[in-house]
């Protein structure tokens, strides 16, 4: 576990970065849409940094999007990394809804026996 820094009493911690949703994928319906939000992500993801995704204009969500954006994500670096460092802002509670039930149902490893 990577050791993390407090800010100085009395400092405010500092915001986690804004990915814009959609400049940055152009969509939410491709692999490759979710290809661009995966790539983005996977530094904090590595790194444990918290990171605020903004759905300001995003469409409905695709499986294949979904996929590619998240399932890319779980499978390099775990759920609960995805979901430590992941942040929404500016969403319809569907779309919200949308990451939360995906990341809840994302199929887990079997135990080996």
């Amino acid at each position: 576990m990577a050791l993390m820094l407090l800010p100085p009493a009395g400092a405010a911690p500092a915001p986690a970065p804004v990915l814009d949703l959609m400049p940055l994928c152009g969509g939410t319906s491709t692999n490759q849409q979710g290809d661009r939000l995966a790539a983005a992500l996977a530094p904090y993801v590595r790194e444990g940094r918290p990171v605020r995704v903004s759905l300001h204009g995003a469409t409905p969500f695709s499986s294949s999007f979904l996929n590619s954006a998240l399932g890319t994500l779980i499978d390099a670096y775990g759920v609960e990394a995805v979901r430590a460092v992941l942040r929404l802002t500016a969403y319809l509670p569907s779309y919200a809804q949308a990451f939360k039930h995906y990341l809840d149902t994302y199929p887990r490893p079997r135990p080996v026996r």
